[in-house]
């Protein structure tokens, strides 16, 4: 069944083409900008089909969704990061302290460029779906972040192996699950390691909170009552006191665990006592102490699960499973190419970092990789690239709520956005001026035909209006046209007059332009 926020054929078919076009022309034509602007394209479109899959029923479309979570987030920062490191690497050193800001400027406007392509390709692509809503965005957050779990969990577990034994794994094989469960169990070493039974009592403390949320106590008494019943007010106190706990203790055990690497056992004992160190060594080491606290995060995990699972939610259940068992895929994945993953990453980036710069990098990243080692570093990475992508769509969600995103042709809508914005930053990199008019016509153009397509399919009923939708289309163009010619206009006189200060005089026309067509939007 055809979504009901998307344009009609044509319109969409003119608007892809224009997108595609002005896209295109902004990366070729600026230099160093047609590999940026081509991978920030091919990350748009992995999130926007992801988005798209997110509103489908079905563990196959879950699982895609969540397989393109990684590539997604991961070809928009790389885009930005090649971007800066790129054209940072072309205007450093600079020779002269009064042309930083010049410098900054110039990277800031290549960045910007890139960032309103990639966009643009998102805002195109979710409005062919008409996929772009509130539900899809909340839905493609939460397969996101499933997806990260298996990554993080895994990377946390290293992080703390590598800390507390100085051991790193050098591939897949190497893995020490086993040692990884023995060292949350019994830390051993006759140090506190208070900041890993932190971890284990907010482990604790959030498996019992999951019981009890999910557990039909409430269900069992009258819906009146529950609220108003002693019962139903310990539940929702005793609820909300291990909510805060668990969160206090994680944030705890990192405050804990910095200080324990900062200062060595002794320091810390003449710091608070040896009575009161052994007391609490005694405590935080204890085995059986910590094999309870991860046996009633268990417990109260399956409770959970199982009350959760009673209740009928299998089909939300695997949009939960799913995207788990995805991100444990890809952290035994990563871990089992990360040793030249890591390498192609550093080397490829000190190749683009200005000369007196790259010791200085090549010695940190070796240095991270003696520590940590580099399966580690690359599952941060990788969780990383997840959070790029979940973070796309809470920014969209944002500019939802803000009301820019409940029109029809929203899709449209921010693809034009994007393409303006690419188009007022390349007005700030001397960029041809007929270049930047093109883009702002593009902008206006792929909203226009978005908006019109779309308000036309719901009108029409599945007539024919193929000829309307041509005729429209060439009077957007041609309007555009003039407008773009009386604007290059105006430039040109402008210019003449404040020859000085071009590069400031194009960053207030571009934040000028861009209220004007958020106001348009409005």
């Amino acid at each position: 069944m055809t979504p009901q926020n998307t344009a009609t054929s044509t319109s969409a078919a003119i608007a892809v083409v224009v997108a595609g076009v002005a896209i295109a022309s902004l990366g070729e034509l600026i230099d160093g900008l047609a590999v940026p602007v081509a991978v920030g394209g091919i990350g748009a479109l992995c999130l926007a089909v992801g988005i798209s899959l997110a509103t489908v029923v079905g563990r196959p479309a879950v699982a895609g969704a969540s397989l393109l979570v990684v590539p997604g987030g991961g070809a928009v920062a790389v885009a930005l990061v090649l971007t800066a490191v790129s054209i940072g690497g072309t205007v450093f050193p600079i020779p002269d302290a009064s042309l930083v800001s010049l410098s900054v400027l110039l990277i800031v406007g290549h960045v910007g460029v890139v960032v309103g392509t990639t966009v643009a390709a998102l805002g195109v692509g979710l409005g062919v779906s008409g996929a772009l809503g509130e539900r899809s965005l909340r839905r493609f957050g939460r397969i996101g972040l499933l997806t990260a779990v298996g990554p993080a969990l895994l990377a946390g577990a290293l992080t703390v192996r590598a800390l507390g034994t100085g051991e790193t794994p050098a591939g897949a094989a190497e893995l020490p699950l086993s040692e990884l469960a023995s060292l949350a169990v019994d830390p051993g070493g006759g140090g506190l390691a208070a900041w890993s039974f932190l971890l284990a009592l907010a482990a604790a403390a959030a498996g019992v909170w999951a019981a009890l949320a999910a557990s039909p106590i409430r269900e069992l008494l009258d819906g009146r009552v529950a609220a108003e019943s002693q019962t139903g007010r310990r539940l929702d106190r005793a609820e909300t006191a291990l909510g805060v706990g668990a969160v206090v203790a994680a944030a705890a055990a990192a405050v804990v665990g910095t200080i324990e690497l900062a200062l060595s056992p002794d320091a810390i004992s003449d710091a608070i006592g040896p009575g009161s160190y052994a007391a609490l060594s005694g405590i935080t080491t204890a085995g059986g102490l910590r094999r309870l606290l991860f046996g009633v995060a268990a417990a109260g995990v399956i409770v959970a699960g199982l009350a959760w699972l009673g209740r009928g939610a299998l089909r939300r259940g695997a949009r939960s499973v799913v995207p788990g068992l995805v991100g444990a895929a890809i952290a035994l994945a990563t871990a089992a190419v990360a040793e030249p993953a890591y390498a192609a990453v550093v080397e490829e980036t000190i190749g683009r970092l200005p000369g007196p710069i790259r010791p200085r990098w090549r010695e940190a990243a070796e240095r991270s990789a003696a520590i940590y080692g580099e399966v580690t570093l690359v599952l941060w990475l990788i969780v990383g690239l997840i959070a790029v992508a979940v973070g796309t769509s809470l920014a969209l969600r944002g500019v939802e709520r803000l009301g820019y995103l409940r029109m029809e042709a929203a899709g449209y809508a921010l693809g034009g956005g994007g393409l303006f914005l690419a188009a007022a930053f390349a007005g700030t990199i001397a960029a041809p001026a007929w270049l930047v008019f093109a883009g702002v016509l593009a902008s206006l153009v792929v909203w226009d035909l978005g908006r019109f397509g779309t308000e036309l399919r719901l009108e029409a009923a599945g007539a024919r209006t193929r000829r309307l939708e041509l005729l429209h289309a060439g009077a957007t163009i041609g309007v555009g046209l003039l407008g773009a010619g009386l604007a290059a206009g105006i430039g040109a006189v402008v210019n003449g007059l404040a020859a000085g200060t071009p590069t400031t005089l194009a960053l207030l026309f571009a934040v000028a332009g861009l209220v004007g067509l958020i106001a348009a939007l409005r």
